[in-house]
Protein backbone atom coordinates (compact mmCIF):
# COMPACT_ATOMS: atom_id res chain seq x y z
CA UNK A 1 0.00 0.00 0.00
CA UNK A 2 1.40 3.32 -0.85
CA UNK A 3 2.68 5.44 1.99
CA UNK A 4 -0.07 8.46 2.73
CA UNK A 5 2.83 11.13 1.70
CA UNK A 6 4.52 8.89 -0.53
CA UNK A 7 3.84 11.26 -3.66
CA UNK A 8 3.03 14.39 -1.39
CA UNK A 9 5.16 17.53 -1.33
CA UNK A 10 4.90 20.63 0.26
CA UNK A 11 1.39 21.42 -0.55
CA UNK A 12 -1.52 22.97 1.22
CA UNK A 13 -3.10 19.37 2.06
CA UNK A 14 0.14 18.10 3.85
CA UNK A 15 -1.53 18.87 7.05
CA UNK A 16 -4.68 16.83 6.54
CA UNK A 17 -2.65 13.91 5.71
CA UNK A 18 -0.27 14.23 8.62
CA UNK A 19 -3.42 14.64 10.81
CA UNK A 20 -4.38 11.40 10.01
CA UNK A 21 -0.65 10.03 11.58
CA UNK A 22 0.92 10.34 15.22
CA UNK A 23 3.55 12.89 15.75
CA UNK A 24 6.60 11.62 17.33
CA UNK A 25 8.07 15.24 18.88
CA UNK A 26 12.24 14.51 18.92
CA UNK A 27 13.37 17.18 20.50
CA UNK A 28 14.41 20.44 19.21
CA UNK A 29 13.73 19.85 15.92
CA UNK A 30 10.03 22.22 15.19
CA UNK A 31 7.81 20.20 16.87
CA UNK A 32 5.86 22.32 18.90
CA UNK A 33 5.47 24.29 15.59
CA UNK A 34 4.17 21.16 14.11
CA UNK A 35 1.57 20.50 16.49
CA UNK A 36 0.35 23.90 15.83
CA UNK A 37 0.52 23.19 12.49
CA UNK A 38 -1.90 20.33 12.47
CA UNK A 39 -5.44 21.34 13.13
CA UNK A 40 -6.56 18.65 15.37
CA UNK A 41 -4.47 18.40 18.29
CA UNK A 42 -5.81 15.57 19.76
CA UNK A 43 -4.33 12.68 21.92
CA UNK A 44 -2.74 10.86 19.22
CA UNK A 45 -0.18 13.67 19.88
CA UNK A 46 2.06 13.12 22.95
CA UNK A 47 1.98 16.92 24.52
CA UNK A 48 2.88 17.21 28.04
CA UNK A 49 -0.23 18.61 29.67
CA UNK A 50 -3.02 16.37 27.44
CA UNK A 51 -3.72 13.45 29.30
CA UNK A 52 0.01 12.49 30.07
CA UNK A 53 1.85 13.49 33.20
CA UNK A 54 5.08 13.98 34.18
CA UNK A 55 7.20 11.25 34.47
CA UNK A 56 11.45 11.67 35.41
CA UNK A 57 11.68 13.22 32.28
CA UNK A 58 9.69 14.17 30.02
CA UNK A 59 7.17 11.31 27.90
CA UNK A 60 6.71 13.39 24.97
CA UNK A 61 10.39 13.25 24.01
CA UNK A 62 11.20 9.96 24.59
CA UNK A 63 11.59 7.28 21.56
CA UNK A 64 8.04 5.17 21.40
CA UNK A 65 10.06 1.62 22.67
CA UNK A 66 11.30 3.80 25.72
CA UNK A 67 8.06 5.79 26.36
CA UNK A 68 5.96 2.19 26.10
CA UNK A 69 7.78 1.28 29.48
CA UNK A 70 6.79 4.22 31.45
CA UNK A 71 3.35 4.30 33.43
CA UNK A 72 2.00 7.20 30.44
CA UNK A 73 2.85 4.60 27.83
CA UNK A 74 0.30 2.44 29.16
CA UNK A 75 -2.30 4.76 26.90
CA UNK A 76 -0.62 2.85 23.33
CA UNK A 77 -0.78 5.97 21.98
CA UNK A 78 1.90 4.39 19.19
CA UNK A 79 0.73 1.14 18.85
CA UNK A 80 -0.61 0.11 15.59
CA UNK A 81 -0.17 3.65 14.62
CA UNK A 82 1.63 5.67 11.41
CA UNK A 83 3.95 7.78 12.99
CA UNK A 84 6.10 10.78 11.71
CA UNK A 85 8.67 12.81 12.92
CA UNK A 86 11.28 15.32 12.14
CA UNK A 87 14.76 15.29 12.11
CA UNK A 88 17.36 18.34 11.82
CA UNK A 89 20.73 18.47 10.87
CA UNK A 90 22.67 17.40 14.26
CA UNK A 91 25.00 20.34 14.75
CA UNK A 92 22.20 22.68 14.25
CA UNK A 93 19.78 21.15 16.44
CA UNK A 94 22.75 21.17 19.07
CA UNK A 95 23.14 24.58 18.41
CA UNK A 96 19.22 25.62 18.94
CA UNK A 97 19.12 23.67 22.16
CA UNK A 98 22.62 25.46 23.62
CA UNK A 99 21.19 29.24 22.81
CA UNK A 100 17.39 27.87 23.77
CA UNK A 101 19.07 26.93 27.10
CA UNK A 102 21.06 30.06 28.03
CA UNK A 103 18.68 32.56 26.30
CA UNK A 104 15.07 31.28 27.94
CA UNK A 105 15.73 31.47 31.62
CA UNK A 106 12.10 30.84 32.56
CA UNK A 107 11.11 29.69 35.39
CA UNK A 108 8.56 27.77 34.28
CA UNK A 109 10.73 24.99 33.17
CA UNK A 110 11.82 22.05 34.65
CA UNK A 111 15.16 22.43 32.97
CA UNK A 112 18.34 23.33 34.25
CA UNK A 113 19.54 26.22 33.37
CA UNK A 114 22.65 28.12 32.59
CA UNK A 115 23.86 31.56 31.70
CA UNK A 116 26.69 30.60 30.39
CA UNK A 117 27.73 29.15 27.07
CA UNK A 118 30.59 27.38 28.42
CA UNK A 119 29.38 26.00 31.44
CA UNK A 120 26.53 24.33 29.19
CA UNK A 121 29.29 22.99 26.82
CA UNK A 122 30.46 21.31 29.94
CA UNK A 123 27.38 19.57 30.98
CA UNK A 124 26.67 18.57 27.67
CA UNK A 125 30.37 16.75 27.63
CA UNK A 126 28.70 14.70 30.52
CA UNK A 127 25.51 13.87 29.47
CA UNK A 128 27.22 12.64 25.79
CA UNK A 129 29.18 10.26 28.37
CA UNK A 130 25.54 9.41 30.60
CA UNK A 131 24.19 8.64 27.07
CA UNK A 132 27.50 6.42 25.94
CA UNK A 133 27.07 4.68 28.93
CA UNK A 134 23.60 3.84 29.45
CA UNK A 135 22.19 3.84 26.27
CA UNK A 136 18.22 5.14 25.52
CA UNK A 137 16.90 3.62 28.57
CA UNK A 138 19.27 5.60 30.58
CA UNK A 139 18.06 8.85 29.05
CA UNK A 140 14.92 8.86 31.40
CA UNK A 141 16.73 9.92 34.36
CA UNK A 142 16.80 13.57 33.57
CA UNK A 143 15.25 15.90 31.25
CA UNK A 144 18.82 17.50 30.53
CA UNK A 145 19.59 13.58 28.74
CA UNK A 146 16.01 13.46 27.35
CA UNK A 147 16.88 17.12 25.06
CA UNK A 148 20.50 15.56 23.77
CA UNK A 149 19.26 11.91 23.06
CA UNK A 150 20.47 10.98 19.12
CA UNK A 151 17.27 11.23 16.74
CA UNK A 152 18.33 7.59 15.64
CA UNK A 153 16.51 6.02 18.74
CA UNK A 154 13.10 8.13 17.80
CA UNK A 155 13.06 6.72 14.23
CA UNK A 156 14.71 3.07 15.52
CA UNK A 157 14.25 0.64 18.02
CA UNK A 158 17.23 -0.81 20.02
CA UNK A 159 16.65 -4.10 17.36
CA UNK A 160 16.41 -1.93 14.48
CA UNK A 161 13.07 -2.07 13.85
CA UNK A 162 11.68 1.31 12.18
CA UNK A 163 9.07 3.07 14.86
CA UNK A 164 8.92 6.76 12.73
CA UNK A 165 7.59 5.59 9.31
CA UNK A 166 7.31 8.83 7.53
CA UNK A 167 10.61 11.07 8.47
CA UNK A 168 10.88 14.65 7.70
CA UNK A 169 14.34 16.67 7.04
CA UNK A 170 13.38 19.77 9.13
CA UNK A 171 13.91 22.55 6.24
CA UNK A 172 10.76 20.76 4.70
CA UNK A 173 8.89 21.61 7.78
CA UNK A 174 10.14 24.56 7.63
CA UNK A 175 8.68 25.37 3.85
CA UNK A 176 5.31 23.68 4.77
CA UNK A 177 5.14 25.69 7.58
CA UNK A 178 5.51 28.28 5.11
CA UNK A 179 3.08 26.90 2.26
CA UNK A 180 -0.06 27.07 5.11
CA UNK A 181 0.98 30.39 6.53
CA UNK A 182 2.01 28.85 9.97
CA UNK A 183 4.95 31.31 9.26
CA UNK A 184 3.48 34.43 11.09
CA UNK A 185 1.61 32.57 14.17
CA UNK A 186 5.10 30.81 14.73
CA UNK A 187 7.28 34.78 14.43
CA UNK A 188 4.16 35.75 17.17
CA UNK A 189 4.85 32.01 19.54
CA UNK A 190 8.57 33.20 19.24
CA UNK A 191 8.22 37.15 19.74
CA UNK A 192 6.71 35.85 23.41
CA UNK A 193 10.00 34.28 24.07
CA UNK A 194 13.04 36.46 25.99
CA UNK A 195 15.77 36.89 23.27
CA UNK A 196 18.45 34.53 22.73
CA UNK A 197 22.07 35.00 21.23
CA UNK A 198 21.78 35.04 17.61
CA UNK A 199 22.77 31.79 16.37
CA UNK A 200 24.38 33.40 13.09
CA UNK A 201 26.55 35.04 15.96
CA UNK A 202 27.01 32.36 17.84
CA UNK A 203 27.55 28.44 17.05
CA UNK A 204 28.36 26.20 19.46
CA UNK A 205 29.60 23.10 18.46
CA UNK A 206 28.48 19.36 20.06
CA UNK A 207 31.17 17.94 22.10
CA UNK A 208 33.28 14.95 20.06
CA UNK A 209 31.74 12.18 22.31
CA UNK A 210 28.16 13.92 21.23
CA UNK A 211 28.62 14.12 17.53
CA UNK A 212 29.85 10.17 17.57
CA UNK A 213 26.48 9.63 19.07
CA UNK A 214 24.61 11.86 16.16
CA UNK A 215 26.54 9.85 13.21
CA UNK A 216 23.51 7.85 12.20
CA UNK A 217 21.50 11.10 12.65
CA UNK A 218 23.84 13.37 10.37
CA UNK A 219 22.87 10.35 7.64
CA UNK A 220 19.19 10.22 8.37
CA UNK A 221 18.83 14.00 7.62
CA UNK A 222 20.57 13.67 4.72
CA UNK A 223 18.57 11.02 3.54
CA UNK A 224 15.37 12.84 4.57
CA UNK A 225 16.45 16.14 2.72
CA UNK A 226 17.32 14.13 -0.22
CA UNK A 227 14.49 12.56 -1.18
CA UNK A 228 11.45 13.85 -3.35
CA UNK A 229 8.97 13.20 -1.13
CA UNK A 230 8.46 15.35 2.12
CA UNK A 231 8.16 11.54 3.56
CA UNK A 232 11.55 9.79 3.68
CA UNK A 233 10.76 6.01 4.62
CA UNK A 234 13.95 4.83 6.74
CA UNK A 235 14.77 0.90 6.49
CA UNK A 236 15.35 -0.87 9.08
CA UNK A 237 19.09 -1.07 10.77
CA UNK A 238 20.71 -4.07 11.67
CA UNK A 239 21.12 -4.21 15.32
CA UNK A 240 24.52 -4.13 15.60
CA UNK A 241 24.79 -0.74 13.99
CA UNK A 242 22.78 0.84 16.76
CA UNK A 243 24.87 -1.31 19.56
CA UNK A 244 28.10 0.75 18.36
CA UNK A 245 26.87 4.35 18.32
CA UNK A 246 29.11 6.28 19.41
CA UNK A 247 31.94 4.18 18.11
CA UNK A 248 31.17 3.40 14.76
CA UNK A 249 34.05 3.34 12.03
CA UNK A 250 34.14 5.13 8.90
CA UNK A 251 33.29 1.43 7.31
CA UNK A 252 29.91 1.21 9.33
CA UNK A 253 29.06 4.83 8.58
CA UNK A 254 29.28 3.99 4.85
CA UNK A 255 27.39 0.68 4.76
CA UNK A 256 24.45 2.47 6.86
CA UNK A 257 25.02 5.19 3.89
CA UNK A 258 24.61 3.14 1.60
CA UNK A 259 21.47 1.64 2.98
CA UNK A 260 20.05 4.91 3.99
CA UNK A 261 20.42 6.07 0.44
CA UNK A 262 18.34 3.63 -0.82
CA UNK A 263 14.93 4.89 0.37
CA UNK A 264 15.80 7.99 -0.70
Amino acid sequence: MPHPLGAANLTSRAPELLQRMTFLHVPKTGGTTVEDMIPDRSTRKIVEGRGIRWQRSSSWHLPPDVFATTKAGRLHVYENQTVFSVVREPRERYASEALWRVGWNDTRTLLPLTDDLGAFSAGAAAAAAALAARGRWGAMESESLVHLQPQAWFVWTEAGVVQSGCVIAFEKATSLMAVTRMARTEGRRLAKAPPAPAEADVQPAPPPLLSALYAIDTLLWAAALASPCLCYRPPALPPAYLARLGRLSQEDLGEIKALLEQCA
